[in-house]
């Protein structure tokens, strides 16, 4: 739409920014993911699914790399939510 090839976009992110398109997304979702968690005590489902994220298991995965701890004791640990 902008009229610039994808993998030059993708090269300039990265030069500016220090990170990858698809780790920055990745990060961006989680912490917003995060902050459902904590702040409204929301379902981990409805955390995964409005952060971008398409199937529980990928966000779980994204989760644990990201944070270093399953979706399910984040939760546990800053506010006593494990409602998957």
């Amino acid at each position: 739409e902008v009229g610039l090839n994808s993998s030059y976009l993708s090269h300039h992110f990265h030069k500016e920014t220090g990170f990858k398109f698809k780790e920055y997304l990745i990060k961006t979702r989680i912490n917003y993911a995060k902050k459902l968690i904590r702040a409204n005590n929301e379902m981990i489902t409805y955390a995964c699914f409005e952060s971008g994220f398409n199937s529980y298991s990928a966000f779980s995965r994204a989760f644990i790399d990201t944070v270093g701890c399953s979706p399910s004791d984040y939760a546990q640990k800053h506010n006593g939510n494990i409602t998957k």
